[in-house]
């Protein structure tokens, strides 16, 4: 599959093979994400592969997978579906992470999973969660900083599809042993500069203070206000997305 756009998003990703006392970052996949920054909001009478509701020149972006088995297949199966064509990032936090692949509506830029999704086995092994979010471009499966609707996950055939790339300039500790890292930028860091460049809402330092005041005392509306926290204010979306050839498995330098 070929991209029809400069704005492309190259992943690459792998499948462990190998000792499980090493870590092995052998690419065998490459993924591409196409994606677009909107000059203003999620439009209501956006379709899918409509061009007018994007900015004339958006830049590419590239990842790398690796490590995890179940995380990859997950991961391709969505890419290859078209699941997160259309979608929307829902969270872009500055020096730290964009994300993307939240589920819901697909009229609202959300993801919709398709049937007979692959069970991810790497939720439940320790090893999964070794690499760290050393640099920028890092692409993990965002496990604890999922914000998936809690009746959503909760739901027994539930899959997480939801996806984060740090931004550096530094690393994100925060993020180790507790997400699920398959992937590199190989190329478009810049987009990813630009896509953490865009507008988000930010409260005020007050209402931080109060929102950690009602977290205290058991208010269960702070952590619908705090999911708002970082949400962009001009829509960054995933035109298209597919799997591109290589030549050969190759072992990641970076």
């Amino acid at each position: 599959m070929q991209a029809n756009s400069d704005c492309v998003l190259y992943l690459a990703a792998g499948r462990r093979a190998g000792a499980e006392e090493q870590d092995d970052l052998t690419i065998t996949d490459v993924v591409y994400l196409d994606v677009g920054l909107c000059p203003e909001g999620l439009r209501q009478d956006r379709r899918s592969g409509d061009k007018s509701a994007l900015c004339e020149e958006p830049s590419p972006l590239g990842l790398f997978g690796r490590q995890a088995p179940g995380t990859t297949a997950t991961f391709l199966a969505l890419v290859r579906s078209g699941a997160y064509n259309g979608t929307t990032f829902s969270k872009v936090l500055p020096g730290r992470w964009i994300q993307a692949g939240r589920q819901g509506s697909p009229r609202m830029g959300a993801v919709a999973l398709p049937p007979d999704m692959p069970c991810n086995d790497d939720l439940l092994a320790a090893r999964s969660f070794r690499l760290r979010h050393s640099s920028p471009g890092t692409v993990s499966l965002a496990v604890a900083e999922n914000d998936d609707d809690a009746r959503l996950k909760s739901g027994r055939n539930y899959h997480n599809a939801e996806f984060l790339v740090t931004t550096g300039p530094g690393p994100v500790p925060a993020l180790d042993g507790e997400n699920i890292v398959m992937g590199r930028v190989l190329e478009g860091l810049g987009t990813v500069a630009q896509v953490a460049a865009v507008p988000t809402f930010q409260p005020n330092e007050r209402v931080q203070a109060l929102n950690q005041v009602a977290s205290l005392i058991g208010d269960g509306r702070a952590a619908k206000v705090r999911a708002k926290y970082g949400q962009p204010l001009r829509a960054v979306v995933i035109r298209d997305s597919g799997v591109l050839p290589i030549r050969e498995p190759f072992v990641w330098q970076g």
